[in-house]
C-alpha cells in the first residue's frame, strides 16, 4: 500500500440523533460568510461585489450632481459602511484583500 497525495481524501461524516449532518462549502453567519477553509476570501468578494454595485447606483444617480460634497457623504454612507461591516471578524490584513477592498475606494475617487 503506497500513499500520496493523489489518492483522495476520506471525508467523515457526522451524525446527530441519527440525522447525517449535510456538508456545505459556503455559509453565512451573523452576516460574514465562512467557507469551508475558514479564510474570508467568499467573504471579501460578497462585499467588494456589492459595494461595486451599491457604487454603480450612486454614480448612476448622481450624474448632474454638482456637489463633490454631497457625493462624498453618499459614498461614507452608502459604501463604506458595506466595506467595513464586520471587519473585526474578517479582518482585511492580507495584502491582496485590502486590494480587492481599496479598488471600490479607487473606483470612487476616479469618479470624484
Amino acid at each position: 500500500m503506497s500513499y500520496c497525495a493523489s489518492e483522495r481524501e476520506t471525508v467523515p461524516s457526522y451524525t446527530i440523533d441519527n440525522v447525517v449532518l449535510e456538508r456545505v462549502r459556503v455559509f453565512k453567519d451573523v452576516g460574514v460568510v465562512f467557507n469551508e477553509k475558514l479564510n474570508f476570501d467568499d467573504h471579501v468578494a460578497s462585499v467588494v461585489s456589492m459595494a461595486n454595485k451599491t457604487l454603480g447606483f450612486i454614480k448612476k444617480s448622481t450624474s448632474g450632481f454638482g456637489s463633490a460634497q454631497a457625493i462624498f457623504y453618499l459614498f461614507r454612507s452608502l459604501v463604506m459602511p458595506i466595506l467595513t461591516c464586520n471587519s473585526q471578524i474578517w479582518s482585511p490584513c492580507l495584502g491582496y484583500r485590502i486590494n480587492q477592498l481599496e479598488a471600490v475606494q479607487r473606483r470612487f475617487l476616479r469618479y470624484l
